[in-house]
């Protein structure tokens, strides 16, 4: 725990780019590009992901599967699957620039039988350029899509 990985390029893995299986982390300002599984990898609570560019990954560009995890000023494009996705609950989804991601959607919360709830989703660019300018020809798939018992989460609003 308390650890920063930051300004590194993580790419051609053949599993995940970076897996967090320890809390209190932060992952800041890195390029985590064509990796076979997915590009971040959040496993354990209280981490802090921002500032990366996550592109071109075989899976999820940012696969969140513990709660208390803050995603946000990445941007996160042209993965196989979703870019973002978040399977549990007490996550911040904050001002990224999602776009461009092959999966079911851009940004994905799936409860999986469970319940998700208390996140937050706000200020996200989805679907545009990675810019974040608008054009309707970039977008792929659905923008956010919300999947099983999702409850008390804000999406959207300031």
């Amino acid at each position: 725990s308390n650890n920063t990985a930051s300004n590194n390029t993580v790419s051609g893995n053949t599993q995940n780019g970076i897996i967090i299986n320890a809390f209190d982390n932060t992952i800041d300002s890195n390029i985590v590009s064509a990796n076979s599984i997915d590009g971040v990898f959040v496993n354990a609570t209280d981490n802090t992901i921002t500032g990366n560019t996550v592109s071109n990954n075989t899976q999820n560009g940012i696969n969140v599967s513990a709660a208390d995890n803050i995603v946000a000023g990445s941007t996160v494009t042209s993965n196989t699957s979703t870019g973002i996705n978040v399977s549990v609950s007490d996550n911040q989804v904050l001002e990224n620039v999602i776009s461009n991601n092959h999966g079911p959607a851009n940004l994905m919360f799936s409860s999986g039988g469970s319940s998700i709830q208390n996140s937050t989703v706000q200020g996200n660019k989805i679907g545009t350029k990675t810019d974040g300018t608008i054009d309707g020809s970039y977008a792929q798939g659905v923008g956010i899509m919300l999947v099983g018992d999702i409850a008390n989460s804000l999406i959207g609003g300031t």
